[in-house]
């Protein structure tokens, strides 16, 4: 069997799942040999970019259920898979939505020392609190610029809903052009360091559609001579 359930509410709730029975197939001497649930956020089934965990196994009792899951957005996919080899009495989950607070204001540049050459910027006011971002925003940041400083961009703790997508752009020190750094699509929840050459008039972009929000990314940059 494989079957796959998609709970999506409201924009701006959260999805809560938990067990109220478990008993799956589980083979301690073929640990291939199992039959499992798998938890997503967002509409995805990408282990890469969306997978929060699984679960498997006749270990599970009425006092000793698995712990809620929580979606980061309005959405999450549910799939349950069994290999064939086996069958147990399977599962009963429930799901609730929950409203979540969120913020339509981009994040502020915040420096970390007197001279300007490092500093955070939140996705949104709010990020911190736990808020979500809000749909439909357009952001824009310029960060410092100090001659013959290399610029380090950290990304932080990635997560957006599917349709939003972040970038950098810079132009280069020397030559015409600009060039479009690391481009993040939909639902990652991941620390990046990507560190660039050289380069003046850096900016991030982020940008929300109308469907879903998340928690957003939080950027921590640095300006260094390169030593």
């Amino acid at each position: 069997m494989n079957c796959t359930w998609q709970i999506v509410a409201p924009v701006g709730e959260r999805i809560a799942v938990w067990f109220t029975y478990i008993n799956l197939h589980y083979s301690r001497d073929s640990p291939d040999s199992r039959d499992y649930v798998d938890m997503f956020e967002g509409m995805s089934t990408s282990h890469r970019t969306s997978y929060i965990r699984s679960f498997t196994g006749p270990q599970w009792s009425p006092t000793k259920m698995p712990p809620t899951v929580v979606s980061t957005s309005n959405a999450l996919t549910v799939r349950f898979i069994s290999d064939g080899s086996a069958t147990d009495k399977g599962f009963r989950l429930r799901y609730e939505a929950k409203v979540i607070p969120h913020n339509g204001s981009c994040g502020s540049i915040r420096f970390l020392d007197a001279s300007n050459t490092s500093g955070v910027i939140p996705s949104h006011q709010g990020r911190a609190g736990g808020m979500f971002y809000s749909s439909n925003m357009t952001c824009e940041w310029q960060l410092p610029q100090i001659p013959d400083l290399k610029t380090d961009v950290t990304l932080l703790n990635i997560s957006l809903a599917k349709g939003d997508c972040m970038w950098l752009t810079a132009a280069a020190a020397s030559g015409p052009g600009r060039r479009t750094y690391q481009v993040f699509i939909g639902w990652n929840t991941r620390s990046i360091n990507h560190t660039h050459e050289p380069a003046v008039d850096v900016w991030m972009h982020f940008k929300s559609d109308s469907y879903s929000e998340s928690t957003g990314f939080l950027i921590h940059f640095r300006l260094y001579n390169g030593e």
